[in-house]
């Protein structure tokens, strides 16, 4: 049975980023982005990483109705506070 995907790695799905891109838009190391998606590590709201992966994810077009659409779908009944905070695992 597999593992229900991190918030982070449905967020990445739903929006279409593929983690090389990611990596390279933002110099995370991909192995770092695979232990977010995967769940071996937490991506927390203080991390030096989330405003870099929020400006990327909101770079996107269409970002903002994606992003609500998404954090809906994954049973959120509404998007509350920020970005960042709606990241978290």
């Amino acid at each position: 049975m597999a593992a229900k995907a991190t918030r982070f790695a449905y967020l990445m799905d739903r929006m279409g980023i593929k983690s090389s891109v990611l990596s390279e838009q933002t110099g995370i190391d991909k192995t770092l982005i695979s232990r977010w998606k995967t769940g071996q590590r937490k991506l927390t709201a203080t991390s030096r990483y989330v405003q870099k992966i929020a400006a990327y994810f909101l770079s996107q077009e269409g970002a903002c109705q994606k992003l609500e659409r998404t954090l809906l779908a994954y049973g959120l009944e509404e998007a509350t506070g920020s970005l960042e905070e709606n990241l978290i695992f």
